[in-house]
């Protein structure tokens, strides 16, 4: 038993590109693909600034030419003046002033 369909169906119609050099590029997208978006970094320059400033602090409360004679380029630092190496080998401000900042904060 089979049934008359007075339907059509529907056209399909297929195109084949032959094999060769002759075929054009494909068309470029209109953008570019970023599976990612852009960012900017600044978490790392932050904690830099941070460190910076924070060093310039305590090297301001440090003030080395007030109270010790023996400090690293007095005249041209300052306030900021190194205390020597033989105090403080790491070029820093003296361990009271990181115990009065620990104090303070």
């Amino acid at each position: 038993m089979a049934r008359s369909s007075t339907r059509e169906s529907p056209m399909i119609e297929i195109k084949v590109h032959p094999r060769g050099g002759s075929n054009p590029p494909p068309p470029s997208p209109s953008h570019e693909f970023k599976p990612f978006k852009d960012w900017d970094s600044w978490l790392v320059p932050t904690i830099v600034f941070i460190n910076v400033f924070l060093f310039l602090v305590s090297m301001f409360i440090n003030n080395c030419p007030s109270h010790s004679n023996k400090c690293i380029a007095p005249r041209f630092l300052k306030r900021f003046a190194f205390e020597s190496l033989k105090i403080n080998p790491l070029l820093g401000p003296s361990s009271t002033t990181y115990v009065y900042l620990l104090h303070a904060f």
